[in-house]
């Protein structure tokens, strides 16, 4: 089973990040059209914006507030 097939609207965002990651692998890599069919794939899971944004985030490496936070 493909990691995207198990999000949910509960999911993290570092899972969907995982997801995100192997999707891309078998798309062609981190496109406009990727990421435009993740995006409407995730909304339609229920998953909020600033979540997919987070998600997004921590798919580039780029630290989240989170993470941000702890390390100060």
């Amino acid at each position: 089973m493909a990691l995207y097939e198990s999000l949910t609207a509960q999911s993290t965002p570092e899972q969907i990040a995982a997801a995100y990651k192997e999707f891309t692998g078998t798309t062609g890599g981190d496109t406009a059209a990727a990421q435009q069919a993740a995006t409407g794939y995730l909304t339609n899971l229920g998953i909020s914006a600033p979540t997919i944004q987070s998600a997004y985030q921590s798919y580039l490496g780029a630290p989240t507030a989170s993470t941000a936070t702890a390390a100060t």
